[in-house]
């Protein structure tokens, strides 16, 4: 019996709450008040024009609304979502009443359907601002081994470029073509597969830096066909005798063709890991933005 008197007297409110308005407030409010214990439960039904909301955002709001009364889920108050009901069945003694609580005019006078008109309407009206269509980029760092191609690439990434994917030449081989060997066609051939992936990456939006040693021309020319103005090639102009001085130097029998036309040169020898990064962002034409690329002048 005892047991029995510490049971929360409660009242179950039940509505779709398309939105929770003050007169769905008022009548919480009054319930705590009357020393009752709401138990709001939530129509679960599928979303519309006429219910914008879903029964998790309702019960969001619903919290929310509730917190400027201060009052507390669990110690006034509880929140359920039930199915999709359209009535309530009751037995000969059920053990409960029904009772429709009166509301000053005020909260009378408040209509849900036109709040929620009103804000489907807005939402339609909305103006938002319109987003610059940007070009994505490829910086394609070519260089000897030990020249910096992948600290540069990591610098920009870490620091500075957003919405950008970096190619690392020695973990590509590895990962997606390490069947082929260092033959000038594997080569080549590895090289091209780089460029596709480049071209399919540009295609979803995504910028790239690829950092790889690309020795031949040829490559470096269908990529610059195949990427059009998005591709810009660095050249890091690195002597042997400095490249030796660097951590896991190898030296390679690969002959290197030094690059024709390329977009920028850095000498990683001559200048720090972030000048270098500070003259690629230079040659896009970035400063402290560069989520999106600047177009060749």
């Amino acid at each position: 019996m005892k047991k029995a008197e510490k049971l929360k007297r409660g009242s179950l409110f039940i509505g779709r709450f398309q939105p929770f308005h003050d007169a769905h407030k008022e009548i919480v409010n009054q319930l705590v008040k009357e020393g009752k214990y709401p138990v709001i439960a939530i129509k679960d039904m599928p979303t519309s024009s006429d219910n914008p909301f879903n029964a998790v955002a309702v019960a969001r709001n619903i919290r929310k609304e509730l917190r400027t009364l201060d009052l507390k889920e669990g110690r006034d108050y509880e929140v359920t979502i039930i199915p999709y009901i359209d009535e309530i069945v009751v037995g000969r003694t059920p053990g409960h009443s029904l009772r429709e609580l009166k509301l000053d005019k005020k909260f009378e006078a408040i209509s849900g359907t036109r709040i929620r008109e009103k804000m489907v309407a807005n939402l339609k009206t909305l103006k938002l601002p319109k987003i610059p269509e940007v070009k994505p980029y490829c910086l394609w760092l070519t260089g000897m081994p030990n020249a910096g191609k992948s600290t540069v690439s990591y610098e920009l990434l870490q620091n500075r470029l957003r919405n950008c994917v970096v190619i690392d030449g020695d973990k590509f081989r590895e990962r997606v073509n390490p069947e082929l060997s260092f033959t000038r066609e594997d080569i080549l051939l590895n090289n091209k597969t780089a460029i596709k992936v480049c071209k399919y990456m540009l295609g979803l939006g995504f910028n790239v830096i690829v950092a790889m040693i690309t020795p031949f021309q040829q490559s470096r020319t269908l990529a610059r066909k195949e990427l059009g103005d998005s591709y810009y090639e660095v050249f890091l102009d690195v002597p042997e005798s400095e490249r030796a001085k660097r951590p896991n130097f190898r030296k390679s029998a690969i002959p290197y063709e030094t690059p024709k036309n390329p977009d920028l040169i850095l000498r990683t020898h001559l200048e720090s890991v972030q000048e270098s990064a500070a003259k690629v962002l230079k040659m896009l034409g970035r400063h402290k933005d560069a989520g999106s690329s600047a177009q060749k002048r």
